[in-house]
């Protein structure tokens, strides 16, 4: 489907013959009307995918990528041609500003509330923490509500009341626990941030906007961390407030801000982006591109698990991960820190955080507008910059210890600035690699792996040093996981164009289906197209393509080993691929799970494992019905129907599938295609082991379901036999599909049946 360079399978192995590629060498002739000839028929798939390459630049350069160099406009002057308008932008700052000054505010004042609910420093870390674990806990719960409903800015609304709130209970509080509770609350806002925020600026600004539109919003809380240590500062400075004091006096000043937002609306997925690429190939550009009743769209788990094989999704995790080992716990420990090395007071922690942050804003400036060049000319240099960022950030990490003050006041502005810089560009690279819709999951994950995966561990290892060491050890070997985050993150670069390329392409190729489908063309019932499949690190299928029509039987040959049965796994989803797609009835079913296809009407009959032994045959038969519901009458009638086609399975319908002959099992296999009535029967290896007399039954049974309408992929080493039944055949070899044509050609290919019969000789002889 896409470009993927050489495939390697295992080591540094290539098969005699020649080198694997993903273009693999094929008895295809090509068409010019339209679509590629396969075996003397129009493939319509063909000329769609032709096309979506021919577009694929247009779509990228849509997406906010390989744009080249050109001028960059402000961002003032992109929000007004675009219309988006600064009034979400400014409304969404000020809820990411009130939740880092929350967060900054409970931190300055750590020492003074540890003190005066009588908890050790490590134990209030640890309550402190609470709020990463709600992070976590939540993120995904949210993720799921904006996947199914467009309720982003209403839930960000109604978390960005909180913070005020949260405040004046906290200055009520005389119980550790209940501090435990106050904090973690404002975990609930954090995750709305993270699984809302960020994807609603994707979707409310154009590409060139956003890294900017992200360090606004990073800015917004970096300007919410500053004045909430300073408004500390002041309240228990001068103004001699105890931390109670401060908190009651903080939440009555959050809580009418939070009105800014009373005016969010949730502006839709995708329109300044995906949208847009769809419309090259869409006649109407307001169409939607996930529809109702789309037999195909994914669940919510469907989607987490689509999002997570993304291969540079997976690696960013990782780094969000470490970074979050690195970071998190730093916020908690600096105060005490500060305390020990400095002997500050609160007041005088909350100054020293507030110089410290001011450094963020100008290395978030920067980086919007450098980073952003970067990104439309070549993404992998966003990624690059971001890594160097992570390196300043260890740095910073080991000056921040130093015994003295300047030094170790540059040390956490290096930090501070590299971690806020570190999360917007993240963002912006994690949530361009996926659809719109699944957006806030990607987020959510991220949420996931910085707040809960890597602060708690990061907690939990800080504290086991704290607890031995002095806190400027423990800060400082933090230093070691965040190297860690900029080596991960360079090696994150090398996939990432062609997941962008993945995403568009899989844009282009959706809305062109649709729009032939909409006119009356016709789409093949199953097309595969580019499958790339490996078990572990070991690749099996290379680049693989099928098509089958309606009702069509088809053959597909090969030697034991080629990967025709890792193909059929594909097809019912029971492997999901690693490149690749696959549609059914011009639906993309590629992440769908198995038992979703087999309502949709694919079956499949594994060779030799087509039944349940410890069951009996009616038992059997009833389990295969199983997806037919309570429609218990239709069920009924299946079953019956079931017994008349095979008298001998009637006969023992009491007894053990396992005590069945070969034969009766295979027999039994079969019955699941008469009950579930599908569109599409997978075989595999009907043959397997059984005498010619009873494979002649067999095979009669399979033309008969086939006369029925239900397009059937045989899989067979026998080449007689298959080519007995079918008019059309592939031939597979290590991975790869080597013949595309009708039967009476392959029989002429003595290259390809060679590998066959010699491979079943050599069993034979084996055997003997």
């Amino acid at each position: 489907m896409s470009e993927s360079g050489p495939q390697i399978r295992n080591a540094s192995e290539t098969p005699a013959g020649g080198e694997h590629s993903t273009n693999t060498e094929r008895d295809v002739p090509e068409g010019d009307a339209g679509g590629r000839i396969s075996g003397g028929r129009l493939d319509p798939l063909a000329a769609i995918m032709a096309r979506v390459h021919r577009l694929r630049p247009e779509g990228r350069r849509l997406m906010g990528t390989n744009e080249g160099v050109g001028t960059s406009p402000t961002l003032a002057a992109i929000i007004a041609e675009s219309g988006a308008g600064w009034y979400a932008l400014i409304a969404l700052s000020v809820f990411a500003a009130l939740d880092e000054a929350t967060g900054y505010i409970i931190s300055a004042l750590g020492p003074d509330i540890s003190n005066s609910l009588g908890v050790p420093a490590s134990v209030f870390s640890m309550l402190a923490t609470q709020r990463q674990i709600v992070v976590g806990i939540t993120a995904l719960q949210f993720a799921s509500i904006f996947y199914k409903r467009r309720q982003r800015a209403l839930i960000a609304k109604q978390f960005g009341f909180q913070y005020g709130a949260i405040l004046i209970a906290g200055s009520l509080v005389t119980w550790a626990p209940a501090m435990s509770a106050v904090v973690g609350s404002t975990g609930a806002g954090a995750a709305v941030i993270d699984a809302a925020h960020r994807p609603l600026i994707m979707d409310m600004y154009p590409p060139g906007a956003r890294l900017r539109a992200l360090s606004f919003h990073s800015g917004a809380g970096v300007v919410g961390a500053i004045v909430g240590t300073a408004l500390v500062a002041v309240l228990s400075g001068p103004a001699g407030l105890s931390w109670r004091g401060t908190f009651l006096v903080l939440g009555s000043i959050f809580l009418p801000l939070s009105l800014v937002g009373l005016w969010l609306r949730d502006p839709g997925y995708g329109r300044f982006d995906t949208d847009r690429v769809a419309a090259l190939v869409h006649v109407d550009p307001h169409a939607e591109l996930v529809r109702p009743d789309d037999p195909s769209e994914l669940s919510f788990w469907e989607a987490v698990r689509r999002v997570w094989l993304i291969p540079t999704v997976r690696r960013l995790l990782v780094v969000w991960g470490v970074l979050g080992v690195a970071v998190t716990p730093l916020v908690s420990y600096q105060g005490f820190f500060l305390e020990e090395q400095f002997n500050y007071t609160s007041g005088e922690r909350a100054t020293f955080y507030a110089i410290a942050l001011c450094f963020s804003l100008p290395a978030l400036w920067f980086v919007s507008r450098h980073g952003e060049r970067a990104w439309r000319r070549d993404p992998e240099r966003l990624v690059r910059l971001t890594a160097g960022a992570l390196a300043a950030l260890a740095l910073g990490l080991i000056l921040a210890v130093m015994p003295l003050e300047g030094v170790s006041l540059i040390g956490f502005s290096v930090v501070f600035a590299a971690e806020a810089v570190a999360i917007a560009t993240l963002s912006l690279v994690m949530l361009s690699i996926v659809r719109p819709r699944s957006r806030p999951i990607a987020a959510a994950l991220a949420a996931i792996f910085f707040g809960l995966v890597g602060g708690e561990g990061g907690s939990l290892l800080l504290g086991g040093i704290a607890s031995v060491y002095p806190a400027s050890v423990a800060i400082g070997i933090m230093a070691i996981p965040a190297l860690g985050a900029a080596a991960l993150l360079r090696r994150a670069a090398f996939k990432l164009d062609a997941d962008l390329d993945k995403v568009v392409e899989e844009v282009l190729e959706d809305e062109a289906v649709h729009s032939v489908v909409q006119a009356g063309g016709e789409i093949p019932l199953l097309a595969c197209r580019g499958i790339d499949f490996s078990y572990g690190q070991i690749q099996v299928l290379f680049g693989v393509d099928l098509t089958v029509r309606e009702g069509e039987m088809l053959a597909l040959l090969g030697v034991n080993g080629a990967g025709k049965s890792t193909l059929l796994k594909v097809v019912s989803g029971i492997g999901l691929p690693s490149r690749g797609s696959v549609r059914f009835m011009g639906s993309d079913i590629t992440y769908l799970d198995a038992e979703r296809r087999v309502r949709m009407g694919i079956t499949q009959i594994p060779g030799g494992r087509a039944v349940f032994g410890p069951m009996t045959v009616a038992e059997n038969l009833y389990g295969f019905g199983y997806s037919l519901g309570r429609d218990k009458r239709r069920l009924e009638a299946a079953v019956d129907a079931a017994f008349e086609t095979f008298p001998r399975l009637a006969e023992r319908r009491n007894q053990h599938a396992l005590t069945l002959s070969g034969g009766e099992q295979q027999m039994l296999g079969l019955c699941k295609a008469l009950i579930l009535e599908p569109r599409l029967l997978l075989i595999d290896e009907l043959s397997l082991g059984l005498a010619p007399l009873v494979v002649d039954q067999l095979l009669d049974m399979v033309r008969q379901i086939n006369a029925k309408g239900v397009a059937v992929i045989l899989v067979e080493q026998s080449v007689s036999i298959a080519l007995s039944v079918v008019d059309h055949a592939y031939f597979m070899e290590k991975g790869e599909m080597r013949f595309d044509g009708s039967a009476s050609d392959l029989l002429e290919r003595d290259d390809l049946l060679r590998a066959v019969f010699l491979g079943a000789a050599a069993v034979g002889e084996c055997g003997s």
